[in-house]
């Protein structure tokens, strides 16, 4: 404006002040005319002011001065800057609204609508600022039960819950009987773990002042307390009780979710469309959409979701997209899928919630390098946790560990109440051996939000230094917030009883779980292994076992593990051919996933058919190169095959990747020993227990080494440093024996055999997984994918080669007797040992070799014609 002013005027002095003053006057003043262009006016002059470009306008003009209505009150002034200021908020012009708003409080300081809109759009700009706004809001207006609501939930999300609980009883007292302050007060208290104190809360509002959406969240928290009766009564006065079509289309798509949980897909999708049909809105096709694609029912969900993009008024949501692209991805169409991620960004160029997305496409197709990239753009649009977790997790994937940490701490800089990085962060740590440092982290995480999946994760750093009760008590804690999805917290405490021999307990767990998730396929897996380790083997083992994994398997045909229990159940049934046959069907749905690969390499491997096992092994490694376990096993079938030299080359390239593996320090020193390399064993036998101190298998190996070079001092101390680690290992104490028996240590048998006969008391209270074999479950962590929920969700898998394991224990009651009687015959057979044709010495050796069993793809051949469908296979 100060540029029209200085340019040259016309001639004639009349017309140059005519003309200046026209420009002055454009320049100060309003435009005549309609209200819409005295309306763009003003929005002009607010951007030039929020802008910084205050020199433009003249000093003493206020941009709030003339009202765009004029001869209007400041009630009318009030309420069009309010307008005005929801419209830039919509727009993210997030300061222009605050802006606005503070103009609104200005005019009226009692305005709680106002106050709360400030508070909201503050939370987008200065989040530390929104405690601030509130407190003065509730000095301009101490009797706002709106106000009061508004900032309790803000407290409650901000994790400070006694002071949400205080704020709720404020405005509770304020006004009894409000269902929101109820619903709001409820909820927190749920998400406590505190349900029986939300139910009464929830009724309370429905006795005082029912509504539909009290009635609902009531619905809800009686699902998740696995009463689907109760629930569904609540959902039918709720529906009664609804007053508009919206809140009765709310309402019944609320109820179908339950039943889907609840796996009434049926009834679920007769709700879902009465949802429908009530309100046609996104919400719902989105959700019906999605039960479509679980049924199924692929093309009806792809044209259910695609209607979002017919002409409307508005664009479909992020949400919306995002959903459409995932179920694009599921049906096989990915380029259809990154079609519509693209069309998103195109609308919604900011979100970086879409990036992320494409970068999870990009994983699952195993393209690492796009994916990265995508989550790095996520990033710079706008740091968010789920992107640095999503990265860090592709980084490790990489082997990038370094990148992997600092994106992790990044997250937590950005937001340090992000339970998913303090869970995957506390998770990296504990694999790379820094358990202090772990424990740290999953220490503030709990300080800081204790949620079930950062007490999911303390409870798996727990288990893995060896405290049970620690990780039970956590579990059982973190089973209490009912709110949150829990079904990984029940699988994981449902494995700890089964692995700890308490069969019948972990049966009953995974049956109390599967009511309140009875489409969860990891549960019924669970499940599956439980009943087969209760019930006699025999035809109804059988049957019960089968179905409750084909249940598994056509709940989620992605669930790579329960394909792969499933197999090894096959395998140990001696149904050879089905195990294969699963085992390739697994393939279909997961290629990426390293264990299905190990499993069918293991099989073809014990069928002797090395040939085909380093064929499977090869292709597992194109598509899992960084995977410990598969490198492992494939490294023994070279041992079996003689390959010795490209056994250690394997064993070594897994060390490269995870220099924390004791299973792998173990083997390469197995084998070193075997072959005479006895300097170099006992090298790789001190790193492997600098590196991984707890376990116990390499103190074992260790000492049996020494026996044999007949340092009995040193290898009773290394017993003893195992016995440490863990006092129940009977493979251990079984070979201490050995020793103590070679040597003729009554005094020390004795003490062992106390030790192993209060340990066999424990363990035979109940079968361990059957009454003929004991199952090996090795429970191993896999990355999230997607939306990086916690999920984290444990995965379960059998070791075909400890098989045996039943049968060395029965041994052991014997073994002390037995060196009593003849020890002179156990020296005859340590000094005769010699190599097996294998490579291995015994079968504690072939154990270890095999200590972690897990599915492995297919190969090469007869890929085409390995699909196999559930209808072939018998239950």
């Amino acid at each position: 404006m100060a540029f029209l002013v200085s340019q040259p005027l016309p001639s004639s002095r009349a017309k140059e002040r005519r003309c200046g003053r026209v420009l002055v006057m454009r320049a100060n003043n309003p435009p005549k005319g309609s209200k819409s262009r005295r309306r763009q006016w003003h929005e002009r002059q607010l951007d030039r002011q929020i802008e910084g470009r205050e020199s433009e306008i003249p000093s003493d003009y206020d941009v709030f001065k003339d009202s765009p209505l004029d001869g209007s009150d400041d009630k009318a002034r009030q309420k069009f800057y309010y307008v005005q200021a929801l419209k830039e908020e919509k727009k993210e012009n997030f300061r222009r609204s605050i802006a606005l708003l503070e103009k609104c409080v200005e005019i009226d300081i009692t305005d709680t609508f106002s106050w709360m809109a400030l508070a909201r759009v503050t939370k987008e700009v200065e989040p530390l600022s929104v405690p601030v706004v509130f407190q003065k809001a509730l000095a301009a207006c101490p009797f706002s039960v709106h106000l009061h609501h508004a900032y309790g939930v803000y407290l409650d999300r901000i994790g400070k819950t006694d002071d949400a609980r205080t704020t709720f009883e404020k405005a509770y007292s304020i006004e009894p009987g409000n269902c929101y302050v109820c619903q709001s007060w409820g909820l927190l208290e749920q998400r406590a773990g505190n349900a029986p104190r939300a139910r009464e809360l929830f009724q309370k509002a429905i006795a005082d002042n029912p509504n539909t959406d009290v009635c609902v969240a009531l619905a809800k928290l009686e699902s998740e307390e696995g009463d689907l009766e109760q629930s569904r009564q609540k959902f039918e006065l709720a529906l009664s009780l609804a007053t508009n079509p919206a809140k009765e289309s709310d309402a019944c798509r609320a109820w179908g979710q339950v039943e889907e949980k609840f796996g009434n897909l049926e009834r679920a999708e007769k709700l879902l469309v009465r949802s429908f049909r009530a309100r046609p809105n996104e919400e719902t096709i989105v959700v019906l959409a999605k039960l479509k694609m679980r049924n199924g029912n692929a093309p009806g969900s792809l044209r259910m979701i695609r209607s979002i993009e017919r002409p409307r008024k508005q664009w479909p949501s992020v949400a919306a997209m995002n959903v459409w692209a995932s179920l694009e991805a599921k049906a096989g169409n990915f380029e259809d899928a990154l079609r519509v991620i693209q069309l998103a960004i195109h609308r919604y160029a900011n979100d970086s919630g879409l990036y992320l997305t494409w970068g999870t496409l990009e994983e699952k197709q195993g393209n690492i390098e796009v994916a990265i990239e995508q989550y790095r753009k996520s990033i710079e649009v706008k740091h968010n946790g789920p992107a640095f977790v999503a990265l860090a997790v592709a980084e490790e994937k990489r082997g990038n560990f370094e990148y992997a940490r600092e994106a992790l701490e990044k997250s937590l800089e950005e937001n340090p109440r992000h339970d998913s990085a303090y869970n995957a962060l506390g998770l990296l740590e504990m694999a790379r051996g820094n358990i202090e440092r772990s424990r740290e982290v999953f220490e503030k995480g709990l300080a800081e939000c204790q949620t079930s999946s950062v007490l999911h994760g303390a409870a798996l750093l727990d288990l893995h230094v060896g405290e049970k009760e620690a990780a039970r008590e956590k579990l059982e804690r973190g089973l209490r917030l009912t709110r949150e999805d829990t079904s990984f917290l029940w699988h994981t405490l449902g494995m700890l009883e089964l692995r700890a021999g308490q069969a019948r307990k972990a049966k009953k767990l995974f049956q109390e779980a599967i009511k309140r998730y009875p489409q969860s396929s990891v549960l019924l897996v669970g499940y599956a292994l439980s009943v087969a380790a209760t019930l006699p083997k025999g035809p109804d083992q059988d049957k019960e076992v089968r179905a409750l994994f084909r249940s598994a398997v056509e709940v989620d045909k992605y669930h790579a593990q329960a394909w792969q229990c499933w197999g090894v159940f096959e395998y140990r049934q001696g149904e050879v051919e089905l195990a294969t046959k699963l085992f390739k069907a697994g393939l279909r749905f997961a290629q990426q996933h390293a264990a299905l690969w190990q499993a069918w390499g293991v099989l073809e491997t014990e069928k002797g058919n090395i040939f085909s096992a380093r064929s499977i092994f090869e292709r597992g490694n194109s598509y899992c190169p960084k995977d410990v376990h598969l490198l492992q096993a494939w490294a023994c079938m070279e041992v079996r095959a003689r390959n010795i030299q490209r056994a250690r080359e394997l064993l070594r390239s897994a060390l490269a990747v995870d220099d924390t593996s004791g299973p792998c320090y173990n083997a390469l020193a197995v084998l070193e020993s075997r072959h005479g390399e006895i300097d170099i064993a006992r090298q790789i036998f001190l790193r492997g227990i600098t590196m991984a101190p707890k376990h116990p298998p390499l103190y074992r190996a260790y000492a049996e080494v020494e026996v044999r070079q007949r340092n009995y001092s040193r290898a009773r101390e290394l017993f003893e440093k195992g016995l440490e680690i863990d006092p129940t290992y009977a493979p251990l104490l079984h070979k201490y024996a050995e020793l103590e028996g070679l040597l003729g240590n009554l005094e020390g048998l004795n003490s062992l055999q106390r030790k192993m006969t209060a340990i066999f008391e424990a363990q035979q209270s109940e079968p361990v997984l059957d009454e003929d074999s004991s199952q090996a479950i090795y429970m191993r962590m896999e990355e999230p994918s997607g939306d990086y929920e916690p999920e984290t969700l444990m995965e379960t898998s059998i070791s075909i080669e400890q098989e045996r394991a039943a049968a060395e224990e029965e041994a052991k009651r014997s073994t002390v007797d037995e060196f009593r009687k003849n020890p002179s015959s156990r020296l005859q057979e340590e000094n005769d040992s010699d190599l097996d044709d294998d490579g291995l010495d015994d079968e504690d050796d072939e154990d270890e070799y095999y200590y972690v069993y897990e599915d492995d793809d297919d190969d090469d051949t007869d890929w085409e014609e390995s699909d196999v469908e559930l209808e072939e296979m018998p239950l």
